[in-house]
């Protein structure tokens, strides 16, 4: 038991490795001492490695070699630190022999467009940072629109119009679509984090997906890694008691005054208002309306939404439900003798994370379809307990789970919700602002579920900072 490993080989020395000293990465064994960037000699660690083809690297390296670079089709020179070209395979030597006079009447032959793998030719051209492609194939991925040279965005070798790239971001708070990346190993090639610098982008780029697509029974099964635009208005809207109420009046002209309201089971508003007040004579003559909410979070965000739809009055059927949607929240304190309920019946929702950023329009169905997020009472203990008692564990969230060179002078935790939670992260140098977004390893479904969720999180972190191994700690105690 003592020799344990020896049928084991180092892949850097190619020397026996004893269980005592094993390092595992990405299924291969290494010594702890051989376990070291290719640039800098530097000694890893399994929380702020990359791996490319085989060949180790620190972070800032990793990084340096695609700034430096350009790609990562090329190697640091280890020796005078400056990058060399790496040799190409014999096949793609062949691609780049000079043409020969045969192929010069032909030119463009040689080409292949990097979406059909079909052959160029000058006249249906367009390159791309260096890469042909057919002028019919250099279209959009998510909406097959075409594009141009002028007015494009690329993503990990995808394609998209600057309209279907930003809109992959508003809808689903992250700019990767579709990769399968595992959500809890912290490589930098599978970082579980969504990150998005609030000054600049440039410290830390987002490298998990919002959506991942997962294989199953019935085809292809998309799994958010964040709350649907329509299950986040409805959280809103189940946590908030009061909000604006706007209706046009008779010259016009919109009036908004602050109203409280209650939510029945499909969301739509419930609120009760006086026969002589001035919104009620207002939607006697027109029933549109919208009704502004917004949430305050610990972590100064404010998540809101704006209803629009038509008021009615509850008829005597519904009275009974929508008198006791009402109660449900604030008791008979603030039930007059005039008063009467009215309901709104939701068309449209404009429904935005934060201020300052751009909404997004959900539809009345999708909305009433919805679900409030199981976490919305008891997000804010959660948050304040995770500041105030665990601190250390949010610092090593970002220092595992996410892509960030930088040092860390401030984080903190800014709301939490079942399918993950935000932080607020200040760099050192430069002095950044970022907001992170880390997902749950799985969906979880009320406080105790994600109290303990957090817990293994924190574990699993603590245990990669320190490349901490349990068979090694047993074996060091026999």
């Amino acid at each position: 038991m003592a020799f344990s490993g020896t049928q084991q080989k180092c892949k850097a020395c190619d020397k026996t490795v004893y269980l005592v000293e094993q390092l595992t990465a990405d299924g291969v064994i290494y010594h702890k001492s051989c376990f070291r960037c290719n640039h800098c000699k530097g000694i890893l660690k399994l929380g702020n490695y990359a791996s490319l083809e085989g060949v180790l690297y620190c972070r800032p390296h990793f990084e340096q070699l695609l700034k430096t670079t350009g790609s990562f089709d090329k190697s640091f020179d280890t020796k005078t630190g400056t990058e060399v070209v790496k040799k190409l395979p014999s096949d793609k030597q062949e691609q780049n022999k000079p043409p020969t006079k045969a192929s010069l009447l032909f030119s463009g032959t040689q080409e292949k467009c990097i979406a059909c793998n079909k052959t160029v030719y000058p006249i249906e051209k367009t390159s791309v940072e260096g890469l042909p492609y057919h002028k019919n194939c250099f279209k959009c991925v998510h909406g097959g629109c075409t594009i141009s040279p002028s007015n494009y965005a690329a993503l990990e070798g995808r394609l998209y119009c600057k309209h279907h790239y930003s809109q992959l971001f508003k809808e689903k708070g992250n700019y990767s679509q579709f990769n399968k990346t595992p959500a809890l190993k912290p490589t930098v090639a599978t970082a579980a984090v969504v990150v998005v610098a609030a000054a600049s982008s440039a410290v830390a780029d987002s490298v998990n997906t919002t959506a991942e697509t997962t294989a199953a029974a019935g085809g292809l099964q998309q799994v958010l890694l964040r709350p649907t635009a329509a299950e986040a208005a409805r959280t809103v809207m189940e946590v908030c008691v009061e909000g604006t109420l706007s209706t046009l009046s008779q010259d016009g002209w919109p009036l908004g005054t602050e109203v409280r309201f209650a939510v029945d089971v499909e969301g739509n508003p419930v609120l009760r208002l006086q026969p002589s007040a001035l919104h009620t004579k207002n939607l006697l003559s027109d029933s549109r309306c919208s009704l502004h909410a917004q949430l305050e979070q610990p972590g100064r965000q404010k998540p809101q939404c704006t209803l629009r739809g038509r008021i009615i009055r509850v008829d005597e059927s519904k009275l009974k439900e929508m008198d006791f949607a009402w109660e449900r929240r604030f008791g008979k304190e603030h039930v007059h003798d005039h008063d009467a309920l009215y309901m709104m019946k939701v068309e449209q929702v404009l429904q935005a994370q934060d201020m300052g950023e751009e909404e997004i329009w959900v539809m009345g169905t999708d909305y009433s379809a919805a679900v409030a997020d199981p976490l919305r009472e008891c997000a804010p203990r959660i948050v304040e307990d995770m500041n105030r008692k665990h601190w250390e564990d949010i610092r090593r969230f970002c220092n595992v789970y996410t892509r960030l060179d930088a040092e860390l002078e401030e984080a903190s935790m800014t709301w939490v919700d079942r399918l993950g939670f935000d932080m607020r992260v200040l760099t050192c140098e430069p002095h950044k602002i970022l907001e992170i977004r880390i997902p749950f390893p799985r969906e979880v479904t009320d406080e105790r579920d994600a109290r303990s969720a957090l817990t293994i999180m924190a574990q699993i972190a603590w245990e990669k900072e320190r490349n901490y191994n349990p068979a090694e700690a047993l074996l060091a105690s026999v």
